[in-house]
């Protein structure tokens, strides 16, 4: 890969790649992107490939990121590859310093069929809960999800974010 940025005209990129397995058939693709500041802090991104050997299909793809302050981001993407068309656009928060919560929207097609998601997230002291749900025209479906530790010291068991590192458990008298 190769990329030049320039101060006014954005980044342009080329790139080429072979994967070689022993058991299959090799693939080179050619690819080539460029991307560019708008406004005073979106981006926008082009980018297209094509496999040259080996292998046939072409790709080509817009993709536009737009922070709305902080904690928020906008974005729309469209990808046309193989026949088949991907253009939706998503709306995501992290959580702000006052709040644990954090969510996603998503509309649009995926692969020339509609689709929708939208997820909710807890970030809490006690682990993290997540909930996610995606509709289709083939199938809805909701994802529930829990994240942490349990820690079991002194004959008492606490509850945890995800440990994955060392700690330790202080006992501090006047504080909880």
């Amino acid at each position: 890969n190769m990329s030049y940025y320039t101060e006014n005209l954005g980044t342009f990129g080329l790139g080429f790649a072979t994967v070689r397995h022993y058991d299959a058939e090799h693939v080179t693709t050619l690819s080539a992107n460029y991307s560019m500041r708008v406004g005073k802090s979106g981006t926008l991104s082009a980018t297209a490939s094509r496999a040259i050997d080996g292998g046939t299909g072409s790709a080509v793809g817009l993709n536009f990121i737009m922070p709305l302050d902080q904690f928020r981001t906008a974005s729309a993407t469209f990808n046309a590859r193989n026949g088949q068309t991907d253009a939706y656009a998503t709306v995501s928060a992290a959580p702000k310093p006052d709040s644990n919560v954090g969510w996603r929207v998503l509309a649009g097609q995926l692969q020339d069929h509609g689709h929708a998601e939208g997820g909710l997230y807890y970030f809490g002291d006690h682990g993290d809960r997540t909930i996610d749900a995606v509709t289709t025209a083939a199938q809805s479906t909701v994802r529930l999800g829990a994240n942490g530790g349990f820690v079991f010291t002194d004959g008492r068991l606490f509850a945890t974010r995800r440990l994955q590192e060392s700690f330790a458990v202080a006992e501090v008298p006047g504080y909880s």
